[in-house]
């Protein structure tokens, strides 16, 4: 007799299908189109214009389209599940509808609405959004670009040229400015995790479930994002700006420029450079030959700015933080 208690059994294997999604109206909600279509369920999201929808889905065919696959993907989350699309043979991500938080709470996403917001129009440096899928339990899973060169948390734990760090911040930049100015979305939780690397290692923005819809005065509304780099307005549940998209933006510079260091002290020494007006980003020991004297306060002046507890006093826009910390990075460097 087996004694599964001590018996490691093997996960199910995940299979998902594709949906036929319906509009809910006025001519589709009737007795005869719910009873020639048995087992539709409904979701609702809202656009990147605001505008508010509710959906029939239901599997397209009996026959799953994405099937989980094993591997090495310890370094995913639980929720970021790695999937074969069996139709195109191509390694994909399903992101999951549940997952579990630090403290064994389970959060349920909105994954019609981050897909819509994620993948609305294509981006060189937003990670795709293919499709949505459903499980047989009727869980809306969102299909999205596999980023194989891991993530910018993983980038910046070793020493990289004054080019490299320009270039991924200026990339990182343009899809957050994108966010910004074309989706009318305020981004709202960019942090290294929240960055991934493609084949071509060119910096993607993963995660939507926290991106706010601009209103007409310029402010949006969201949850609390990863305290680590949640700007002060965020912490307190007030209105966030794009200037919220500056601050974490350069809260992510910061953590490049220090280093690897541990996750739970990144914000307190980021306090504690911000709370000084006279300190220097305490740069990692490779970078401390790597720039000018100059260029070392030119750069702390930049970040402090944009780290400043009141939005008024930060950058308006991504492009007024990034295009002086790219003429600053590589000016007269020290070394290549």
């Amino acid at each position: 007799m087996v004694d599964t208690a001590e018996t490691e059994l093997p996960k199910p294997k995940l299979e998902l299908y594709e949906m036929d999604i319906t509009p809910v109206n006025e001519n589709t909600a009737t007795f005869a189109w719910i009873h020639h279509h048995p087992g539709a369920k409904t979701v609702h999201f809202e656009t990147v214009n605001g505008e508010k929808f509710d959906y029939y889905y239901r599997p397209r065919s009996t026959t799953p389209r994405y099937a989980s696959v094993t591997g090495n993907f310890d370094h995913l989350p639980s929720h970021i599940i790695p999937v074969m699309d069996q139709k195109l043979n191509k390694l994909v991500i399903a992101k999951a509808p549940t997952k579990r938080n630090d403290i064994g709470w389970t959060q349920f996403g909105d994954n019609p609405s981050e897909a819509h917001f994620s993948g609305v129009d294509h981006h060189p440096y937003i990670a795709d959004v293919y499709n949505l899928a459903v499980d047989d339990k009727d869980g809306i899973y969102m299909i999205m670009e596999y980023l194989p060169h891991g993530t910018l948390q993983e980038w910046l734990k070793q020493p990289h040229s004054a080019q490299e760090i320009g270039s991924v911040v200026d990339k990182i930049s343009q899809a957050v400015h994108h966010v910004n100015t074309k989706r009318h979305l305020i981004y709202a939780d960019l942090k290294p995790l929240n960055v991934g690397f493609d084949e071509q290692d060119n910096p993607k923005l993963l995660d939507f479930e926290l991106a706010a819809i601009i209103r007409d005065d310029g402010t949006g509304f969201c949850q609390h994002a990863t305290r680590e780099y949640e700007a002060p307005e965020q912490d307190k549940q007030q209105p966030i700006t794009v200037r919220t998209d500056v601050y974490r933006l350069a809260a992510t510079v910061f953590s490049i420029l220090i280093g690897d260091v541990d996750f739970m002290d990144v914000k307190h020494l980021r306090d504690q450079f911000v709370s000084d007006p006279d300190s220097l980003i305490p740069l990692r020991t490779e970078y401390q030959h790597m720039f000018s004297d100059d260029q070392h306060r030119q750069l702390s002046d930049l970040l402090r700015q944009g780290l400043h507890k009141d939005p008024q006093h930060r950058q308006v826009s991504i492009p007024e933080f990034n295009q002086p910390f790219q003429s600053i990075i590589l000016a007269n460097r020290k070394s290549p």
